[in-house]
């Protein structure tokens, strides 16, 4: 039997019964570790974690997040002036396609977060 990876954005039923992804990761495992060593708000934390889930293999656009800013500010509880991708991608953290604007994590981002994972998870 094949184990099919774990989605981390949540899906949904459409009207004729095929699975339409959302917008919105269904958790965000905030380690506080990686948070103090990257100097980061849990806010943008929680907004950087949102890309990386969100650009996943099964994104409409394959590696990278099309969430706008205003979706990503509705999913987080957040105003759209508090997504700051600028700082973000300052701090190495995020990165955006010039053409389309769409995000996704970087490796620095992605490599802090996969090794406390392995540590916390034993993943």
């Amino acid at each position: 039997m094949t184990r099919r990876k774990s989605n981390d954005a949540t899906s949904r039923r459409g009207a004729e019964g095929e699975v339409k992804r959302t917008d919105e990761p269904r958790y965000t495992l905030i380690f506080y570790p990686v948070r103090k060593k990257l100097d980061i708000s849990i806010a943008k934390y929680c907004l950087v974690d949102s890309v990386h889930k969100l650009s996943d293999a099964r994104s409409s656009i394959a590696g990278w997040c099309v969430a706008s800013k205003e979706d990503l500010g509705q999913s987080l509880g957040f105003a759209r002036q508090s997504i700051h991708v600028l700082r973000l991608r300052e701090d190495g953290l995020i990165e955006v396609q010039p053409q389309t604007g769409y995000l996704r994590a970087t490796p620095k981002w992605i490599d802090a977060v996969e090794v406390a994972k392995a540590l916390v998870l034993g993943e």
